[in-house]
């Protein structure tokens, strides 16, 4: 398509090729991205999937929150079901990912790309041309983001939605 967007694939790092190994062996790839020092969002940190929708047609994940061990496991989790032919959908509360809470699905919305999955945007060769899903967490009383009562840390886990599915949500 004349004008998207392409990255350069004709140099290849370490990590480049190690992502690549990973999808051909496994089906997918783990990034783990953590604040520098000076970052605006000290805070944030967050784990997505790379590979998923090309090996199993599935929205690949994304997920605020855990460090990285926690977080790998819990989309290693996640992945296994899609692999095992289960279809992760938004609005459902699913409780087979996590050990003690469910957790739940929202669609991202394209305009978040480029902020937190330029690697997936480097591997698909698109800025937006692959659906991510984003796997949210309850807080330790099981209430969501868009429930009253939620208890994390407002920033801790930003929705990547829609201005539509906010508002559906009730966020104003």
């Amino acid at each position: 398509m004349p004008g998207e967007w392409r990255p350069d694939k004709t140099v290849l790092s370490e990590a480049d090729r190690e992502l690549l190994a990973n999808v051909e062996r496994y089906g997918w790839s783990f990034m783990y991205v953590s604040p520098r020092m000076g970052d605006p969002e000290p805070h944030l940190f967050w784990g997505y999937t790379i590979g998923v929708f090309r090996t199993w047609q599935h929205p690949d994940l994304i997920l605020f929150g855990p460090p990285p061990e926690a977080t790998h496991a819990i989309l290693s989790k996640a992945v296994e079901l899609v692999a095992g032919g289960q279809a992760l959908e938004p609005g459902r509360e699913y409780e087979r990912i996590l050990e003690a809470l469910g957790c739940r699905f929202l669609d991202v919305d394209p305009k978040w790309y480029g902020a937190f999955l330029g690697s997936a945007q480097w591997y698909y060769e698109t800025a937006g041309g692959f659906p991510v899903r984003q796997l949210v967490l309850p807080d330790v009383e099981g209430h969501y983001p868009w429930e009253k009562g939620y208890g994390i840390r407002r920033g801790a886990q930003p929705l990547l939605i829609s201005d539509a599915e906010a508002g559906t949500l009730g966020f104003s």
